[in-house]
């Protein structure tokens, strides 16, 4: 299924009482149940039946299997913003002791979450050089348990070899995360790189039309359970309006993101050459120094 296809019809069937072709928003905070049977299966994890939106809820999980056939991933989780999504991805493979990769060219938060509040978990961070693989090669331990990147980089448009930077995490056994906001599922699949979790703020690109605050990850199906664990305790999970925003939102993500692509092209040839203008940073001019890197992973 091709992404213009998969961002309209995508997990969401027809609903086989109503005939509705849309998700509708199940807003309630709980479910019920006929039998105590079925609760107990449910609170005990042996069923799929719904029990409380903190946990789960019928619209989000829409959202999240639209998402996951974007990412070409076997599930995705959905939470209430970008950062929610990243620390609780990062705090899901992390303890006392761990240590984290990541490069230094990071959404503010981002930055501020693995340089100052994961030290003071007792996790070790280090802060590397964003397009320098061999210093992050040198900077690997064997208690590594994330490499975190992001690709492009917000706002200044660097890349981070997805595939090396897999290999490289790997190699010491540890998971490599990365942001790929400023990309989308349309420019750039990171699992099919190598990558273990791919991370979004739904409230750029995804929803794209600046009416909501979002976030998720997407990734193995194990692994987005184990996340899924941690929102649970942490609480960040997505309201089902603001999932069924984002679910209107990512029908014309395609559409919006190919038009974004010609525009932004356009621009920054006309900027690259206008004598006013000192340094366009855009990977997909020929004079950003990773135009080949770009090429080849977007």
């Amino acid at each position: 299924m091709k992404d213009s296809t998969a961002s309209v019809h995508a997990a969401e069937p027809m609903d086989e009482e109503t005939g509705s072709v849309t998700t509708p928003i199940y807003q309630s905070s709980t479910f019920g149940f006929t039998r105590a049977e079925e609760v107990m299966k449910a609170v005990k994890g042996e069923s799929s039946s719904f029990v409380y939106t903190r946990w789960d809820n019928p619209t989000v999980r829409r959202l999240e299997r639209k998402l996951a056939e974007l990412e070409g991933a076997e599930d995705s989780a959905f939470f209430s913003a970008g950062m929610a999504a990243i620390s609780t991805s990062v705090l899901t493979f992390v303890r006392e002791g761990s240590h984290v990769l990541a490069v230094r060219d990071l959404y503010g938060e981002s930055y501020k979450l693995i340089h100052e509040f994961l030290p003071g978990l007792g996790v070790e961070t280090t802060m590397v050089e964003t397009t320098d693989l061999g210093e992050m090669r040198r900077n690997l331990k064997k208690n590594t348990k994330v490499v975190y990147i992001e690709s492009p980089t917000n706002p200044t448009m660097k890349l981070v070899d997805i595939a090396k930077s897999a290999n490289l995490a790997h190699s010491v056994g540890a998971l490599l995360l990365i942001d790929s906001t400023f990309a989308s599922p349309i420019n750039q699949k990171p699992l099919s790189l190598g990558a273990d979790v791919v991370l979004h703020s739904a409230t750029k690109y995804l929803n794209g039309h600046a009416d909501v605050i979002a976030g998720a990850a997407a990734a193995r199906r194990d692994l987005v359970e184990k996340i899924k664990f941690v929102r649970r305790i942490l609480g960040g999970t997505l309201d089902p309006h603001a999932a069924w925003l984002t679910l209107r939102g990512i029908k014309t993500m395609a559409v919006r993101v190919h038009a974004q692509n010609s525009n932004a092209q356009a621009l920054a040839e006309y900027l690259s050459r206008h004598k006013k203008v000192a340094k366009v940073h855009y990977p997909g001019l020929m004079s950003h120094p990773q135009h080949n890197l770009a090429q080849r992973q977007m």
